[in-house]
């Protein structure tokens, strides 16, 4: 079997690394002349161009630490995926935006709805923190179709923390972090853009529409930007079973965003975005819910915004006030539980439902430079958690919980010579904790030579037992003849989760005159999870009427999850880039052994074993070509196949997904330009291949490739 595995994955390297090296050949050809031309100038143009271009390289990150540094020695370990990586992915939200990401896996997770997740390093997707602009705004409910509502417009970057981040961001951040960096109008611009996409030629269609303007003042002590999308999004049926097997999605996007300089040194920023998108699934998707054999839909409609005020008073001291909100309605009907046959009003009424979640964040922060070489930052947050579910036909099933917290943390970011260390920590009184909770980090970054590194982190993590978004989520089990609401309570004496994790990496990058610049990086982590949170699915605790309660409890014993990755880009100019990445997890196991109808295992599901991609892009004056692969290796995944059999488990095979892009852009002056697009992503249709049929179907079987053979077109105007 792994023979097997590591003969797929040679193959798809082999198919990149091929077309890397074709138009390496060309390019060299093409542009034989001007590289000699280029060899022959005199050392200090070439200082000096070396200089400029080390400076467009010199990214700056600040999720990991909290502080501004230097991406490649910060001493907790940044990805970046660029706006740039974002535009040759063909990526229209964040969730496509994020697909093909070393150690991140991009899962659907539901054939009628499209639910969506994001992990990290093997957690699962309610292990990662989601923070806009650095504030964890994105709370359990509205992140079930975030990923698939942000729009990539939107997003200037975004940074990737693998490992704990409890000690900056509390709660949650127990797998790592993904903190998306809208964008902040800097220059009169405005741009359109169109993309239609074909699903397998004219099976289904998706139709983007996006919209962007900015203006700076000529002083440039304020800016402005207005943005807008719409998505239109066809039902796909893969199997021709009259059940579609992705979302029928209406989504529409519209904010703005911009700053002002208050005075000198001090500068407030805003950005304010709203959501509204209507998703269905199922079947007879044109008729009223109630007049289906399946039925998953939900109109939601979401407002979030983000305002900071930073103030540098002197070299000394620094400060900044921040506000943070996000307000969430949700519509939802997920139904019917019943034979088709045997439906009535009154049971169809039970399946509507009604979720308000407003979400609230401020504090402060404060950082002190006492002397060169030595930062120290200590800050305050406090936010407010409502969830309120009700469901209008049935009175004894309405959940209106707050939830509270106050945050305190500190931070000491020292330099010494060639070492950087930072050591944190952070303290939460959270309303369903009776006590403090304490979440510590130290990490640090040796700098042996200005091209070789060596960094480690040790970081501690919690989460607190609250309500999640599957707490609204109505069974759609369709075994019994009256529909049954699943409602998830928290046992009487469950505790708080808690997790430690370890990593680190060797890192090394060589820059060969104008033209060679190469990175490579090796690491591992190590990652234990205490007090595990799970949910017993096998049988209902009690039954009260139409509602079925299920419990969340601590799993005793210890998760854990071990791997390790490695990372390799090659530059040449700004003509050729390649980038590859893999991630290797041989162990993911929960304390005790789980029953899928006899087949146990201790395996954590949906985790594969490995994950990789590489990506070589070429730029021909005019011109830009890039081909991606991507490898999914075997994981678990549990199937339910009904009442008379029950779940099992099952071990997916391997999918191995090619995709290509090519544009060509017209300039008109140095400012104005129109580019056209196309490509086809998974070229060789890898797909599921056994999804479920019916109305009996299990919905949450599914797995791999986030779509299948896909064409797209489109172009787009600026200036």
């Amino acid at each position: 079997m792994k023979n097997n595995i590591l003969n797929h994955i040679t193959r798809m390297f082999c198919v990149v690394i091929f077309g890397f090296t074709f138009m390496f050949a060309a390019l060299i050809q093409l542009h034989a002349q001007d590289f000699v031309v280029e060899q022959a100038k005199t050392s200090s143009e070439q200082t000096t161009k070396e200089s400029s271009a080390e400076g467009e390289k010199a990214v700056v990150v600040f999720t990991g630490t909290g502080t501004k540094k230097m991406y490649k020695k910060a001493p907790v370990k940044t990805e970046v995926v660029s706006k740039e990586k974002i535009t040759e992915k063909g990526a229209v939200t964040l969730f496509e935006a994020l697909n093909a990401e070393s150690g991140i896996m991009a899962d659907n997770q539901c054939q009628n709805c499209g639910a969506n997740t994001i992990s990290i390093n093997g957690l699962e997707g309610n292990y990662t923190q989601v923070l806009i602009n650095g504030y964890p705004i994105v709370s359990s409910l509205a992140g079930v179709y975030f990923f698939q509502q942000f729009p990539s417009q939107l997003i200037e970057r975004i940074e990737v923390v693998k490992g704990a981040g409890s000690s900056l961001y509390g709660s949650g951040a127990i797998a790592g972090v993904v903190n998306v960096i809208t964008r902040k109008p800097l220059t009169n611009e405005g741009a359109i853009s169109y993309k239609h996409d074909f699903v397998r030629g004219t099976e289904a269609y998706v139709k983007t529409l996006t919209g962007y303007v900015s203006t700076v003042a000529q002083d440039g002590k304020a800016g402005l930007s207005v943005f807008g999308s719409q998505m239109d999004q066809d039902p796909w049926d893969e199997n021709g079973d009259g059940f579609s097997d992705r979302a029928k999605a209406i989504l529409k996007n519209f904010g703005a965003s911009g700053y002002i300089n208050l005075e000198k040194d001090m500068e407030l920023t805003y950005n304010i975005i709203s959501t509204y998108e209507d998703r269905k699934g199922g079947n007879k998707l044109n008729a009223e819910p109630f007049d289906t054999d399946i039925r998953e839909q939900a109109k939601t409609n979401r407002t979030d915004g983000d305002f900071r005020i930073e103030h540098t008073v002197s070299d000394l001291f620094k400060y900044s006030l921040f506000f943070a909100f996000a307000d969430t309605k949700r519509e939802t009907y997920y139904g019917p539980s019943e034979s088709p046959d045997d439906a009535t009003e009154d049971n169809d009424l039970a399946l509507y439902g009604k979720t308000i979640n407003p979400f609230y964040i401020g504090g402060l922060k404060g950082t002190i430079t006492p002397a060169k070489g030595h930062i120290v930052s200590i800050g305050y947050e406090y936010f407010r958690d409502r969830l309120k579910d009700i469901n209008p036909s049935i009175t004894d099933r309405k959940i209106d919980e707050v939830y509270q917290n106050h945050g305190v943390f500190a931070q000491y970011d020292i330099t010494w010579s060639i070492i950087n260390l930072i050591v944190g920590a952070r303290a939460d009184n959270h309303s369903e904790v009776n006590t403090w909770q304490f979440s510590p980090r130290i990490s640090a970054i040796v700098n042996l030579s200005d091209k070789f590194r060596v960094r480690g982190t040790v970081a501690t993590g919690f989460k607190a037992p609250q309500i999640f978004d599957e707490d609204f989520h109505i069974d759609v089990t369709l075994a019994s003849s009256d529909p049954q609401n699943q409602v998830i309570i928290n046992a009487d004496d469950i505790k708080v989760e808690h997790s430690i994790s370890y990593t680190g990496d060797v890192s090394m990058d060589i820059h060969k005159g104008l033209y060679f610049d190469i990175e490579a990086s090796v690491g591992g982590f190590y990652t234990e999870i205490r007090d595990k949170l799970e949910v017993d699915y096998s049988a209902p605790a009690y039954s009260d009427g139409t509602n079925d309660y299920y419990v969340r409890d601590n799993v005793s014993g210890v998760s854990k999850v071990i791997g390790g990755n490695a990372e390799l880009s090659l530059v040449y100019g700004k003509h050729i880039s390649f980038s590859s990445g893999i991630t290797w997890i041989p162990t993911a196991v929960l304390p005790e052994e789980q029953d899928f109808a006899n087949g146990k295992t201790k395996n954590m599901l949906r985790v594969p074993e490995i994950t990789a991609f590489a990506t070589a892009k070429v730029t021909l004056r005019d011109f830009t070509f890039s081909i991606t692969g991507q490898w999914l290796g075997n994981q678990y995944v549990e199937h339910d196949i009904g009442d008379t059999h029950g779940n099992y488990l099952k071990e997916t095979g391997n999918f191995v997904v090619l995709n290509t892009r090519l544009a060509y852009t017209w300039w008109h002056g140095t400012t104005r330009k129109m580019m056209i697009f196309g490509g086809i992503d998974n070229i060789t249709d890898d797909f599921q291949k056994d999804l479920d049929k019916g109305y009996t179907r299990d919905a949450a079987y599914v797995y791999g490739p986030v779509k299948p053979r896909t064409y797209y077109l489109g172009c787009e105007m600026s200036m």
